[in-house]
Formats: C-alpha cells, structure tokens, sequence
C-alpha cells in the first residue's frame, strides 16, 4: 500500500467515525427533544431541565451581567461569592452578552457546546475502537454511555459537557505523554491548562495533579525532568493564584477555588439519607428553595454559613463513624458500578434498570485495563476490548 492510499484511507476513516458520531448524538438529541415538546408525565424519561442553565452558576452568570460581579449565587442579591469555579459563570455571561441577554438563545447555546462535547467524545471512542479493529464495540460503547447517562449528558445544561472535555483532555494528554512534557515551553503549557482545568472544577484538578505526578513518576525523574515538573506545579498554580487573592480580598476568607466543601460534606452526611445525593436531599438545597438554608445564608453570609457546619459534620462523624464510613461506601460504589437515580420517583421505571445493567461496564473495563497491562504478556484481544470500554 502505497502512502497516498494509507493516507486516503485514514481521512475516509476519520470522515466515518465522524459522521458516526454526529448521528449517534443527533438521535439521541431527538429522543431529548421530542420529550421536552411533551412534557407531560412519562413512564420512560425524566423531565426535560435544559433550561436550568446551571442553577448557581446560571445565578452567578446573571449576576456578573448586571454589573454585581461574580455574586447571588442563589436568586437573590446576596453579595461576593466563591460557592462555584469561576469559569463556567463567566463562559455564561459571555453568552448572555453575545446573544443581548435572551435566555432561550443562552440555552440554545449551551445545548450546542453539550452536543458538541457528546460529539467529540464519541470520536475520540471511535478513533480508539478504529486503531484496535473494533468498531462494532465502539459504537455499542456509545450507545451504552448514552443510555445510562442521558439525563446528564442530554436533558441537563449543567457542567457534564464542560467536564467531559475536560477529562478527555486529561485523558489524551497522559496517553499523548503531554502531562510529562520534554520541553520548558510544554511544561509551561501543561502547567496553564491544570490551572484552568482547575478553576472548573477542584476535582477535575485533583485528577490533572494524579495523573501529571502519575506520569512523570513512572517516566523517572532525572534532574532534567524534575526541573519541567517544577515548572508544571508553579504554572498551575500560577494560574489559580488570582482567583485565590481575590477571594481573600472580598470574603475576608482563604478560599483556594471553591467556598462549599463543608457545606457539602455536611450535606452527605447529615441531610441525605445514604450519602449519595438524590432529588430529595436537592430539594433542601438553598438554590431551589428559598426555605431555612437560604435565610440562613442570606443572614450570616457565605463563609459564616458554610463553616458552621464543619462542627456539626464532625460531630455526626464521631457520634457514628461507621455511617461515615457505609456513606463513602455508598458514594464509591455509585460512582463505579450501581446506578442511583436522581430522581426517584423514576426509579423503577424499566430505563432504571437498563442504567443499572450497564452502568458497571466503564468501571470493569478499566479493572481490566490495569489488570492486562501488568502482566509481562499482554493478552491482545481481551486488553483491546478493556482498553475500549475504559474509555468510555
């Protein structure tokens, strides 16, 4: 084969997968917008929630247009906040400005970029599935993921399509080996990006630190090395830094991204029943409800609010650490294998059990991964296949 027909095939190839991709995630963008055009009560789906934009970060993004700065996380004009990263509110405001402030074009936007990231990482699944012959498993792996995770990734503007990019760019660097640059211009370049990674979202920094410390660790570290890992760690913090200063210049509080951990832990661990949230623990939330939570917050102030429930988590910690302990259970186990519904009023609805059946699938896939790269021979067809899952 000569390299003109090798490179003709790969640009075929690539022209299917995406092509592949935008139909994959137009079907289901159907199946979305056909439910949002009947939003009566449904046996099979959920309510259509697109035009909730966010709710806090919606809040803050409203708020930063109308001149009171990155504030009222809550629908009411509250003050200074740092309850959300920065960026998604201002990604937000900029699309309010663009579009002169018309909600329904925000949510049309947002509905493109979530449709956009669905399309990206589908490729990325298909370009796997391509290198390693397995096509048919990366299409099912699509539809797998789609199904089990349509609320968050189709009926829901949140922040999934934002940290779906996200990993996959964590994800693409640790295989591209960018995340153990070989230059001061990658190091540097590596370093900004886990720095804005982590204005989005503080867990999603926690992974880009893993896996940057993961990658060189493993690569060895020579002096060489160590140097460009150094400049990676002062980059990122670089990066943060500002956003840290000025949470310290307006809440009168060292707040390195986000204000609410407490809160959060407290809410795990003293409100939800099991530790894994769901509508009902939502629903006391102060966002939605401008009940108790919400006068209390808008009495005392944020950081007042959120460290008063520091003691009240520790105690509830110490009076029962085995609840603590079952709920990290809990959390664990419903972030790898076992479904839980958000909203359970739909949770023995036949979709239900179709999540649960299938929600295992990524989780397994990577415990296979790991456990065929560590033999001295790889087991070809099978470390194919757990490579693929674990993508998705």
């Amino acid at each position: 084969m000569t390299l003109k027909s090798r490179r003709g095939d790969l640009h075929k190839g690539l022209l299917s997968d995406v092509m592949g991709a935008f139909l994959l995630v137009i079907v289901f963008m159907g199946v979305v917008d056909y439910r949002s055009s009947h939003p009566e009560l449904s046996h099979f789906l959920p309510p259509d929630s697109r035009s909730l934009l966010g709710a806090e970060y919606d809040s803050i993004a409203r708020a930063i247009r109308q001149g009171r700065g990155f504030s009222d996380p809550f629908e009411e004009e509250s003050g200074p906040t740092a309850w959300m990263t920065p960026i998604l509110p201002y990604l937000l405001a900029g699309v309010y400005w663009c579009v002169d402030d018309k909600r329904r074009f925000v949510v049309d936007v947002i509905v493109v970029l979530q449709m956009l990231s669905n399309v990206l990482t589908s490729l990325l699944v298909l370009r796997v599935a391509r290198s390693l012959n397995e096509r048919f498993i990366g299409y099912a792996s699509i539809i797998v993921v789609f199904v089990v995770n349509l609320l968050w990734l189709f009926q829901r503007t949140h922040d999934v399509w934002l940290l779906l990019l996200i990993y996959n760019f964590i994800w693409v660097g640790a295989f591209k080996l960018w995340s153990r640059p070989r230059t001061l211009l990658g190091a540097v370049g590596w370093g900004l990006s886990g720095g804005l990674i982590a204005l989005c979202s503080p867990v999603a920094g926690f992974t880009w630190a893993v896996v940057t410390s993961v990658t060189n660790i493993a690569g060895g570290m020579k002096r060489s090395h160590l140097r460009l890992f150094v400049v990676v760690a002062a980059s990122s913090i670089l990066v943060v830094s500002p956003w840290t200063v000025r949470n310290r210049l307006v809440l009168d509080h060292w707040v390195p991204i986000k204000s609410n951990f407490a809160y959060e832990v407290w809410q795990a661990q003293c409100v939800d029943d099991d530790g894994v949230l769901d509508s009902s623990t939502f629903s006391k939330h102060p966002w939605p409800n401008a009940g108790q939570e919400r006068r209390r917050y808008l009495e005392v102030g944020e950081i007042e609010f959120v460290s008063s429930r520091w003691p009240k988590f520790r105690t509830a910690v110490a009076r029962a650490p085995q609840s603590y302990a079952q709920r990290v259970v809990n959390r664990f186990t419903a972030a790898t294998w076992y479904y839980e519904s958000t909203f359970q009023a739909h949770e023995n609805l036949w979709i239900t059990t179709i999540q649960r059946g299938l929600f295992w699938l990524p989780f397994f896939g990577l415990l296979m991964t790991a456990a065929i790269k560590s033999r001295p021979r790889r087991i070809a067809r099978g470390g194919d296949l757990a490579v693929l899952i674990s993508t998705c």
